[in-house]
């Protein structure tokens, strides 16, 4: 993935890469929300692990756009991204590093088609009956519907980095 632009926000910052946007948002001093979608504009539904506040907090924070890098910082905390492979790395204030992504890139969204099986008019029967461990049932004959699409975020490694529960429910048939 490679950086292409940066637009600055009242909050943080809008990167645009060959492979999607990157919002950063500064939150507080030592709270940074990062986000990353591929899609045209990111998710309005409300996050489930964001208070949304009545009067949200100032945050001053700065920018460098250096040779080889994005420079984001607060009081607290600072935030690289690589140019090259937009890989971050998060830094103290004392300037000790907290954690990092791989220098090769860390990011990559895999979509995931969710789907529910339907009984309907169509046909398809599910039949009941009683075990030795309780009640039993058998479907057979019900079809399947795409119900919702579900973004997970993996570290290019391959182990799950962070389940995005981001679900996009379609269209009931």
């Amino acid at each position: 993935m490679e950086f292409i632009r940066v637009q600055s926000l009242d909050d943080g910052v809008l990167l645009h890469t060959s492979e999607g946007k990157m919002q950063i948002e500064f939150c507080t001093p030592r709270i940074v929300r990062i986000r990353y979608t591929q899609e045209q504009e990111f998710s309005a539904k409300p996050s489930l692990m964001i208070v949304e506040r009545q009067e949200k907090p100032k945050t001053d924070w700065t920018m460098r756009d250096e040779t080889d890098e994005i420079v984001l910082a607060t009081s607290a905390v600072t935030v690289r991204v690589n140019k090259r492979t937009c890989a971050f790395s998060y830094w103290d204030a004392d300037g000790r590093l907290l954690t990092k992504e791989p220098d090769r890139g860390g990011k990559t969204l895999e979509r995931i088609d969710v789907y529910r099986t339907v009984f309907d008019e169509r046909g398809g029967s599910v039949d009941t009956d009683r075990g030795a461990d309780g009640l039993r049932a058998r479907a057979e004959g019900g079809h399947q519907v795409l119900d919702r699409l579900i973004i997970r975020n993996w570290s290019l490694s391959g182990s799950p980095a962070k389940r995005c529960t981001a679900s996009v429910p379609m269209k009931r048939a």
